[in-house]
């Protein structure tokens, strides 16, 4: 919301400053209306590419990698409980560059999240239907 009042508020300032300076004689109409989406679309663009850079988002983008960097170098992790404290836990991870764990998987509490994914870390089970693999 912050953006879109800033976008409307530079194209009002513009479009006063070019209207005292020659009447807005070649200024096309078309430019009312691009002017505030092209910079709105900037302007996100440039947070989310900062934001991505800064939580290095892109670092778990596997094209990006090579075969050396897609082998976990640290001992497997599985997170299991909610997908939003997955997340910030990956994204604290991030932050801090810690590798002492390689995180492989979340068991979610939500059947309808299986298969989405949370920073490149898969959902593959919900917590319901998970069994553990060792008796208690």
């Amino acid at each position: 919301m912050v953006l879109a009042r800033t976008a409307v508020l530079t194209v009002g300032v513009f479009l006063l400053t070019v209207f005292v300076i020659d009447r807005a004689m070649g200024l096309a109409r078309s430019v009312l209306a691009l002017a505030p989406i092209l910079q709105l679309a900037g302007s996100m663009g440039a947070r989310t590419l900062r934001r991505a850079l800064h939580e290095h988002a892109l670092d778990s983008f596997a094209p990006l990698k090579s075969i050396q960097d897609r082998t976990p170098q640290a001992p497997a992790l599985l997170l299991i409980g909610p997908t939003a404290l997955a997340d910030t836990y990956l994204r604290d991870v991030a932050r801090r560059h810690d590798n002492a764990w390689t995180p492989v998987g979340i068991v979610g509490l939500d059947a309808r999240d299986v298969g989405q994914q949370v920073r490149g870390v898969c959902i593959i089970e919900c917590i319901e239907n998970w069994t553990l693999p060792w008796p208690i």
